[in-house]
């Protein structure tokens, strides 16, 4: 629970601040130009892009004039891409699908030049939101939660070899339902029943200290992994540190 509280407190807080600098994108519906948030950007629409626009959703580009937009977030070059509504680019020289020249894709933006496109993906569907994903669902686990794991099973070992001794050796002197009960109470006290309690009490008062410095902490195991690190090297499309 108190993980739960901390790291929902923690996820509003954060959606407050997306919400200050929200991204509308400007899109044609009924023959009139509107400006609409990115999240209800939906497919079929037509969307208007200029300079400085965020590319809300994988759009095909059907009208262009000198656009350039800036990949960085997807590929890590910092060189930007022109973009056509007809591609100059052969199968040969396509390695990556980041490499259509015909396709805009979400979470890029335009550097320069103005263009007409339609949305053909959006959301979790978009190159940017597999990538996401993919990302997610491969994360490895911190040395922080390597630790707390090798120490729970050390103690449960530990609790099934003690147990069948304690059981046997008070057997000899006690009834088998003395002895068995005794044994499950050593088994209880050997098992890390409050270990959860203890890191999530101890990490939620990191989080609230960190958010008096104007720091939102979303996940709690995040603070252990970043107090431990010695070097952080960082640019705008990926990060590693060392330890």
């Amino acid at each position: 629970m108190l993980d739960f509280f901390e790291e929902f407190r923690s996820n509003k807080a954060a959606e407050k601040l997306k919400e200050l600098v929200a991204t509308n994108a400007t899109v044609l519906r009924d023959g009139k130009k509107i400006q609409i948030p990115i999240k209800e950007v939906s497919l079929g629409d037509i969307v208007l892009l200029s300079a400085g626009s965020m590319i809300p959703a994988d759009l095909r580009v059907l009208q262009s004039k000198d656009v350039y937009v800036g990949q960085s977030s997807l590929t890590g070059e910092a060189e930007s891409v022109r973009k056509l509504s007809f591609t100059q680019v052969t199968l040969d020289e396509i390695d990556n699908v980041s490499d259509l020249d015909t396709i805009c894709f979400m979470g890029t933006n335009v550097i320069s030049g103005s263009a007409k496109c339609a949305v053909i993906k959006t959301a979790d569907s978009t190159y940017f939101g597999k990538v996401a994903k993919n990302i997610t669902n491969n994360q490895s686990k911190s040395a922080f939660q390597k630790g707390i794991e090798n120490i729970s099973k050390l103690l449960i070992k530990f609790m099934f070899i003690l147990t069948p001794i304690v059981f046997i050796l008070n057997a000899w002197k006690h009834s088998p339902v003395t002895a068995f009960t005794f044994a499950v109470a050593i088994a209880i006290c050997i098992t890390p029943l409050l270990l959860p309690v203890i890191l999530s009490t101890s990490l939620s008062k990191g989080a609230v200290k960190m958010s008096k410095k104007k720091t939102i902490v979303k996940k709690l195991d995040s603070i252990q992994s970043f107090g431990a690190m010695n070097i952080l090297c960082t640019d705008k499309t990926r990060y590693f540190n060392r330890r």
